[in-house]
């Protein structure tokens, strides 16, 4: 499911969990005048600093839970796959194998006891073993 949202800016979401039909009240904090798109964004707050708003729970989760996509960023950009496509596919074949790479890293690491050591010192000497 595809989905876009208006705070600061417009922003684009995809999901393979969320429908778009469920949503959470959240305190939100009225935007500076000096921000992006003040006008638009504003005008729901009146003279209000803070007021509670429906917001999507596909927002909302991404809101509280954002430093877990980080650092699949930052893992991704560790071995980043940059090769010129053309056909539509190769992308996204590419994105799903470093994916695949990076979670099957992530939940070897994360199934070890807590005294145990990671059998791999990062996620290259894990690709390198692959």
């Amino acid at each position: 499911m595809q989905f876009g949202w208006q705070d600061a800016r417009i922003v684009l979401f995809m999901s393979t969990v969320h429908d778009g039909k469920q949503w959470v009240i959240r305190r939100r904090r009225r935007p500076t005048k000096t921000s992006t798109n003040s006008k638009i964004t504003r005008k729901p707050f009146g003279d209000n600093v803070e007021q509670d708003m429906e917001i999507p729970r596909w927002a909302d989760e991404y809101n509280h839970n954002k430093n877990v996509v980080d650092r699949f960023d930052q893992f991704k950009a560790e071995r980043q796959i940059n090769r010129l496509c053309y056909r539509t596919w190769k992308p996204l074949w590419n994105f799903l194998f470093q994916s695949s790479i990076i979670n099957a890293y992530l939940l070897t690491c994360r199934g070890l006891d807590d005294d145990e050591k990671p059998p791999f010192a990062s996620l290259n000497a894990f690709r390198q073993r692959l």
